[in-house]
């Protein structure tokens, strides 16, 4: 738990939040770097910063050179991604393995797009979308015994609906 709340801290600190994303992207909602955006997405996050490698990795889902990854990421917490599994090494470079995108106080994990382009991975989990997030903004909160959230995907409804539920039951199925 100390490790990940310290991860959580780095994301903000490097302006990976909902916020950084309008001020370094123009959006909340992530380019789908898979379609015809990933020109930009490459040209907007060129210069090496925290926040541009943090991108590359966990938003666009490509491989960062392991030079350019020690110069804008401290060693614990490369450490503590590859340690987790959120990054692997191949060869000189840091490869992510899911992507992570910020939503509110949270940090959604999902399959790298690359996954469900795929035609042999029929599991994929789905990041979040802009029905996803509509969603979340007209969703009323109020305090709750329990929470089902049918058709989860990544689980940002039941994520959302932690906070005033006493118990949330997330499900879905490909």
């Amino acid at each position: 738990p100390d490790q990940s709340s310290h991860l959580r801290q780095f994301f903000e600190a490097a302006g990976y939040t909902e916020q950084g994303f309008v001020a370094a992207l123009g959006t909340v909602e992530p380019p789908l770097p898979h379609l015809r955006s990933l020109p930009r997405l490459l040209h907007v996050t060129r210069e090496p910063t925290t926040f541009n490698t943090l991108a590359r990795w966990f938003l666009a889902g490509l491989p960062v050179d392991a030079g350019r990854a020690r110069e804008n990421t401290p060693d614990w917490f490369r450490g503590a991604c590859l340690e987790s599994g959120l990054l692997r090494s191949e060869g000189e470079a840091l490869v992510p393995t899911s992507l992570l995108v910020p939503s509110g106080n949270f940090l959604v994990a999902a399959d790298l797009y690359q996954r469900l382009l795929s035609t042999t991975n029929f599991d994929h989990v789905l990041t979040i979308n802009p029905a996803a997030r509509l969603l979340l903004d007209f969703t009323i909160r109020r305090p709750a015994r329990s929470t089902l959230d049918l058709c989860a995907g990544c689980g940002i409804q039941a994520l959302a609906a932690s906070p005033h539920s006493e118990a949330v039951v997330a499900t879905d199925l490909n």
